[in-house]
């Protein structure tokens, strides 16, 4: 099912070559991309931030992992527009020196929402922008990075889709991943926190899973929740199997679920993912 899911996706584009231009010691360079020449009444739209990085820099995911800081982009449109939560393809996991783990992107990603129009929209364009920081890191230093982006978007009594963009957001769209259920796997969770220690183990049993080289599990942990020894490994009897230990060293409970994807390169030579919601409390995962 996964080699279907990684063989669905469209051929990448060509490695992205560094621009080169602007500022002095520029890691980053960020685009803001519609996937429409005009929008109309009630229409979906994508807008994206394109982010070329530099060879052998990288950014990072909403969860950086041991060091770094997430990506952040802001998207303000008018009153009435409805934005998603913003979609992160799958990242990398880099393992650094020091036993440092990152969670990111090298070379380039796009970084996006879906837009909801509203049902009365007046003629005349439409100011769309994002606020972007970042922080751009290699093996010996990190730079923060901003920029403020801004797009007139046009209006028309129909949607008229801009054919480049939406190749770029189509490929790129096939990279966010995928919930268990898309993926054809039965998903099994086993343990979890339990009070009043504020720590314990969990597995996550993932049936029907032939586990694919290069695969790595990635965690969206909260401020609250410590992940400690986070592993997949093949599992004879069950497919594949998760495990690692979570705590929460303060006092403030931790949340219902916690996002867990299983990262694995496919072969259009992009990162592809399963997405997991997993309950953290023991009492939830009682079999």
């Amino acid at each position: 099912m996964l080699s279907a899911l990684a063989a669905a996706a469209a051929e990448p584009p060509a490695a992205p070559a560094w621009p080169g231009a602007g500022a002095a010691g520029e890691t980053v360079q960020a685009e803001l991309l519609c996937d429409s020449t005009a929008i109309a009444a009630g229409s979906t739209f994508r807008l994206g931030v394109l982010l070329t990085i530099k060879p052998a820099w990288h950014v990072y995911w909403k969860n950086p992992g041991d060091s770094g800081a997430a990506t952040e982009i802001k998207f303000t449109l008018p009153e009435g527009f409805t934005v998603s939560p913003l979609r992160w393809p799958a990242p990398l996991r880099m393992e650094l020196p020091g036993n440092i783990v990152n969670f990111g992107y090298e070379r380039q990603v796009l970084l996006s929402v879906e837009v909801q129009a509203p049902t009365a929209l007046a003629a005349g364009p439409v100011a769309a922008q994002a606020e972007v920081s970042w922080s751009a890191c290699n093996s010996e230093q990190c730079v923060l990075g901003q920029a403020s982006l801004r797009s007139s978007l046009k209006t028309a009594d129909r949607q008229v889709p801009d054919r480049d963009a939406q190749t770029i957001f189509g490929h790129w769209d096939k990279t966010l991943p995928v919930t268990a259920a898309q993926a054809g796997l039965t998903v099994r969770v086993e343990g979890g926190i339990v009070p009043p220690a504020g720590s314990g183990s969990v597995t996550i049993r993932l049936s029907g899973l032939k586990l694919p080289a290069g695969a790595a599990v990635v965690i969206d942990a909260p401020g609250n929740v410590v992940i400690e020894k986070a592993v997949i490994k093949p599992d004879p009897s069950d497919g594949a199997r998760i495990t690692f230990n979570a705590k929460t060293p303060g006092k403030a409970a931790p949340p219902a679920k916690m996002e867990v994807v299983v990262v694995y390169p496919g072969d259009d030579g992009r990162q592809h993912g399963i997405r997991l919601d997993v309950p953290l409390m023991a009492a939830m995962n009682k079999t």
